[in-house]
């Protein structure tokens, strides 16, 4: 799926890594001479972002497919979860 809810955890997890090198990075390719690296890393970052908050805000039609599937009956997952891996 495209707008899977997984993904939505992978886009914050590639987030929370590109800003943890935020400050290197600037270090590193500050000058004048790195203007098309970073803008192609401010490109990357705003795809990123863009991504996460196109699926968090499908995620209330999600949680409404979900509840049209009745829990299993065995305390397992329930089919659509198994959707999603």
């Amino acid at each position: 799926m495209k707008k899977d809810p997984i993904k939505l955890l992978k886009l914050l997890d590639i987030f929370t890594v590109m800003e943890n090198l935020r400050l290197n990075f600037n270090r590193l390719f500050g000058g004048k001479a790195c203007d098309e690296i970073q803008t192609l890393t401010r490109d990357l970052i705003n795809r990123v972002v863009i991504g996460a908050c196109e699926i968090f805000w499908e995620l209330p039609s999600q949680v409404e497919l979900q509840r049209r599937f009745s829990p299993p009956s065995d305390g397992g997952r329930s089919r659509a979860s198994k959707l999603y891996n």
